[in-house]
Order: C-alpha cells, then structure tokens, then sequence
C-alpha cells in the first residue's frame, strides 16, 4: 500500500509500520484529548496497466492534486460514520430538491465507501490476530 502526501505517493506501508504505531498509541494517556487526525487520498489516472490483468498489478499511473478524499478521525466512544453535507445529502428543501439531486447524482455516495473500507479493515486485522472482539457483562467497578 503506498501512502499519499501532498505530492507524491511514497514509500510502502508493512507490518512493522503499524506496530510502531500501536505502540506509540499504547504509551498516549488514557484521557489525553487528542486531536482530530485528518489525511487524503489524493485521485490517480492510470496510463498504462491494470491491477487485474496479466502483469501481478503493476501499473504505471499518475496522482492528481485537485481531487481527493478526505477523511478525519477524532475520539469517540463509539465508531459514527458522518455524511458529507453537500455529497451524502440526508436533507432537502423539498421532495423536488431531493428528486432532482437523485436524479442528477443517482443515490450512492461516500458513506456506502467508507462503510466497505472499515469491513474489510476490521475483517483484515481479526484474521490476522490485531483485534479481539470480546464482551463483558461484569461492570467495570467491580
């Protein structure tokens, strides 16, 4: 996986770069605010190549700053996927607003994205040992 900058994609992202970052995490405080995290992905154009051909993925393609997705992370107690105001609508002015940006747009958006990113993310990281789901029903007072 290759990391986005402001400029250029660089470097590739292994094993040992995520538990670097467990572990600094780990060693934060427990009720230290942190700030949001907020990072882009930045669009490519594919020149040549195709991740689903002959040739093992290899492509030769190019970043374009002027588009990009952006997501930012912030502490929560609890995990909230937040529409975009202007490209997830979830309001309109009237059934005629909301028809003719249906219309115009068709009805899938980012949240639908990010809701299949975070699947396979959290369905990655169990099979490989990251994360445990597990429930308690013993308070944690006692």
């Amino acid at each position: 996986m290759k990391l986005p900058t402001g400029f250029q994609l660089i470097g590739q992202v292994g094993l040992k770069d995520y538990e670097s970052w467990v572990s600094y995490f780990a060693n934060q405080e427990e009720n230290e605010c942190r700030d949001p995290i907020t990072m882009r992905a930045y669009a490519r154009v594919g020149l040549m190549g195709n991740p689903s051909d002959g040739f093992n993925g290899k492509t030769v393609s190019l970043s374009i700053a002027n588009f990009w997705a952006e997501v930012t992370i912030t502490e929560s107690s609890n995990l909230r996927l937040i529409p975009h105001p202007v490209n997830d609508p979830t309001e309109f002015g009237s059934m005629s607003d909301l028809y003719g940006i249906s219309d115009k747009e068709g009805y899938l958006g980012g949240l639908r994205l990010l809701q299949a990113t975070c699947k396979k993310f959290y369905y990655y990281c169990v099979q490989r040992g990251y994360m445990r789901v597990w429930c308690t029903w013993i308070s944690p007072s006692h």
